[in-house]
This record gives structure tokens, sequence and C-alpha cells, in this order.
């Protein structure tokens, strides 16, 4: 694998967890997490065009639509999914710390 293809990869996967985080503790709105996820897409298909060298080919802006809808699924997740997983696991949490305080 080329080095810059996977400085890209490793890169684009640090960028998207850290934004997760940002979002996630901030409790910001989908409409937002839509916007920066899809705008992260695009420049992550730029950095893969960059990368395998293939600017302004059609391959090229394919790939651009590609890692949007790759990103977009990660907004969807950090805006729907794992919220709803940290509101279940707060209320185990909750529940188990009124019943330790009621023995």
């Amino acid at each position: 694998m080329n080095t810059q293809v996977l400085a890209v990869l490793l890169l684009s996967w640090l960028a998207g967890a850290t934004v997760a985080a940002v979002l996630i503790c901030c409790k910001a709105k989908p409409r937002l997490v839509y916007c920066v996820y899809i705008g992260l897409g695009l420049l992550t298909g730029l950095a893969y065009d960059w990368a395998y060298g293939m600017s302004g080919s059609t391959l090229g802006w394919i790939m651009i639509g590609v890692c949007s809808l790759l990103w977009l699924q990660g907004a969807w997740l950090v805006a729907s999914v794992i919220p709803r997983w940290l509101a279940v696991t707060r209320t185990q949490q909750a529940a188990g710390k009124k019943s330790e305080a009621e023995v």
C-alpha cells in the first residue's frame, strides 16, 4: 500500500473520531453534524485524489462522491445511533446507583 494512501486513511480516521467526540460532547444538532461530516468527506475525497494522483479525472470525482457518502454514514452514527447508546448506558448506571442506595 502506498504510504500516502495509508497516511490519508489514518488521518481521516483520527479526524473523524476527534470530530465525533467533540460533536457528541457539545451535543451538536444533527444539521451541524451532517454539514461537518459531508465537508470532511469532501476533504477526504480530495486527499485520496492527491494520494492516488488522479485529480481532475472522472475516477477522482467518483472518489470524492464515494468518500462523502461514507462520511454521511458516520454522521448518521454520530447524530442518532451513538447518543441512543449513551442514553441507555446512563439510564442503566442511574438504575444501578438507585438500587445500591436502597440497600
